[in-house]
């Protein structure tokens, strides 16, 4: 049976998935739910994991060893990194995920599991049917503590990483896979652009939420399709 795990962070997020799929709740706990759905071929089970890297790391954790899936998607919506050539509602399929709030002052080899970037496994998706947004394959993801709405940051975060999108979980979620299976090679992360992470990324964020959501559920249902 086809085991695919999917992680959000915010509940209106998730929301939209549960309806897609029609998923169920199986277990509730404090601040999050596990919801799932499965046929004779495939399992689906939705982590609600609320937001940043802390509660990230600990319901990745807690999945991973009661459901053991055998493919990860991290999906939800993140601000924008790269103004110039991304737009609102555009979905990136991200192949590397860093760490960017962390500050050490040296590059000890014993140190790599927190400084370098996550890469991931190439995973380009080509849909057929004609689409009002823009796919980014072969991303670079962001990820920190922090919302971001400073234009400046962004600036900063492109020079240093190149980076195309910033958001709160990614790399905390491909991090605990990587150190509890030994692999990366099973994760798809896929971010859809909600905000320009500047001085009005709080308004854009919840406001172009749905749409953004619902277009990067266009590429959810086709990567499902696709995984072994």
């Amino acid at each position: 049976m086809k085991k695919i795990w999917i992680i959000t962070a915010m509940k209106e997020e998730a929301d939209l998935i549960i309806t897609k799929y029609n998923l169920q709740e199986d277990t509730s706990f404090w601040n999050i739910a596990f919801f799932m759905w499965e046929d004779n071929w495939t399992e689906i089970i939705l982590a609600l994991c609320g937001i940043w890297k802390i509660q990230a790391s600990i319901w990745t954790s807690l999945l991973i060893n009661k459901y053991s899936p055998n493919h990860y998607i991290n999906i939800w919506i993140a601000g924008n990194g790269e103004p110039n050539t991304i737009n609102i509602w555009d979905v990136l399929i991200c192949n590397s995920v860093v760490q960017h709030d962390i500050y050490l002052p040296f590059w000890w080899e014993h140190l790599h599991y927190a400084k370098k970037s996550i890469d991931l496994d190439d995973f380009p998706l080509m849909i057929e049917d004609e689409i009002e947004f823009t796919i980014v394959n072969n991303a670079i993801c962001a990820t920190w503590d922090q919302f971001i709405d400073d234009a400046s940051k962004i600036q900063e975060l492109n020079n240093a990483y190149s980076s195309n999108c910033v958001e709160m979980e990614a790399f905390s979620v491909c991090s605990t896979i990587r150190e509890i299976t030994w692999s990366v090679s099973n994760i798809s992360v896929i971010k859809a652009i909600s905000d320009w992470a500047d001085n009005s990324a709080i308004l854009e964020h919840m406001s172009n939420l749905e749409l953004a959501m619902n277009n990067s559920i266009i590429i959810l249902d086709k990567l499902i399709e696709e995984v072994t």
